[in-house]
């Protein structure tokens, strides 16, 4: 029988290389859009000076917020949530991504309370159940980054909102003019943070929509606006990375790490751009000082499992699997992953029980993504002399992506071996 090439192991979470994993959508006969109204306020702090425009994008960004969470209660309802396999970060991130704003009516001023000004904004937004379901078919791993990238931006909007509140309480309290001055000073700040934002939220769209340079562009705004953000310069470095200047993306992964030493991910995605450079000892060095900075942190003992299984060492490997398993059973790419190093360890017993469980848990049982799966259980089958079962997940394989040559080959030299 035939000796199979060593296989390939499932790329890094929320990086560039995935397993596309579909999320199950509810079938519809037809598209519904479902139409969302929402209001943002600003209070402008009284006698603080503040830039009329920024208090009007405040005003706005308020109103996307609370249209978000009213798009993210549609989207859960037309999601199939069983086995967590939609997340509430994930929900909220594809609200964000398909609601469209319709009308944004002219931003009123009000005067209330003796003189303080409120920025008033309304908005009408559109949600397409159509375009709720193309995301949530989008590949599982691109949506989590996605989620990431809206949950560290929305960390920063409460950090900076609360920042701007305690100045505004400052300045109230404020005993002479020196005082109030320095405060002022201090809000100028502040409202460059909130265009740095700006600029982060327009790279986080564009990485999206995979304009990397254009992200690239964006994040370099955002940097020079707020030189001491460790996630502008991570996000630039990302953006650096998936155009391949890996020189660039070294340089502003130290960077974010030079601000915040404990930044986890900027370490994990420091540890891939090295692996990718094929440097998998420093790749591994940096996924350890992930772990140091979250000890549960699963993508970083995932692709530490990856750089293991990469340079041989396929013990080592199973070890940091079983390891995300444990942090995260659902973890289907380590389940797959794991049976892939008990397979180059002759534990091929071990190895189906593991591409099994990636089967068993993936949420939708249809896609292309599985037929890699189904091949690798089958060429343990194979080994196992399980004729039977072997061709029956070839077939299943061939059945799930066409284009897939391997489970083909693989499945036509079985039956050739069985009429000799």
């Amino acid at each position: 029988m035939k000796t199979w090439k060593k296989k390939a192991v499932a790329g890094a979470l929320g990086l560039s290389m995935a397993v596309a994993l579909g999320l199950a959508m509810p079938a519809s006969a037809f598209a519904e859009i479902r139409t969302i109204e929402a209001e943002g306020t600003y209070l402008v702090g009284d006698g603080m000076d503040e830039n009329p425009a920024t208090a009007k994008a405040r005003a706005r960004e308020e109103a996307k917020r609370v249209a978000s969470e009213k798009a993210s209660v549609y989207v859960e309802s037309l999601s199939e949530v069983k086995n967590g396999s939609v997340t509430e970060d994930i929900i909220r991130t594809i609200s964000a991504n398909v609601m469209q704003i319709k009308e944004e009516k002219p931003v009123v001023i009000e005067v209330i309370d003796g003189g303080t000004l409120m920025f008033r904004c309304q908005i009408i937004a559109l949600v397409d159940s159509d375009k709720v379901s193309s995301q949530l078919h989008q590949d599982r791993q691109e949506l989590d980054e996605a989620a990431r990238r809206n949950k560290e931006l929305e960390e920063l909007v409460k950090q900076q909102n609360a920042e701007l509140e305690a100045l505004k309480r400052q300045y109230a309290g404020a005993q002479n003019e020196e005082q109030k001055a320095e405060i002022r000073v201090q809000v100028k700040v502040n409202e460059q943070k909130f265009e740095a934002r700006e600029w982060l939220e327009k790279g986080n769209a564009l990485m999206g929509q995979r304009d990397y340079q254009g992200a690239v562009s964006a994040y370099h705004e955002a940097v020079s606006m707020n030189p001491q953000d460790a996630i502008g310069y991570y996000r630039l470095a990302n953006a650096y990375r998936m155009l391949q200047d890996f020189d660039k993306a070294i340089t502003n992964y130290q960077n974010a790490l030079g601000i915040n030493s404990r930044y986890s991910d900027a370490y994990n995605n420091l540890g891939f751009t090295y692996e990718q450079m094929g440097n998998y000892r420093v790749a591994a060095e940096n996924y350890q000082k992930a772990i140091e900075c979250d000890r549960n942190y699963a993508a970083a003992y995932y692709n530490m499992g990856n750089s293991y299984f990469r340079s041989g060492d396929y013990q080592k490997a199973a070890q940091n699997y079983e390891r995300v398993i444990a942090i995260d059973n659902k973890y289907i790419l380590a389940h797959n992953n794991l049976g892939l190093a008990y397979e180059n360890m002759g534990a091929f017993d071990k190895a189906i029980a593991s591409f099994s469980q990636a089967i068993d848990l993936a949420p939708d049982k249809t896609s292309k993504g599985l037929a890699r799966t189904y091949n690798n259980r089958g060429t343990c089958y194979q080994k196992m002399r399980r004729v039977e079962e072997a061709i029956a997940d070839y077939t299943k394989a061939m059945e799930l992506d066409p284009g897939y040559a391997e489970p083909r080959t693989n499945r036509d030299q079985l039956l050739k071996w069985m009429k000799k």
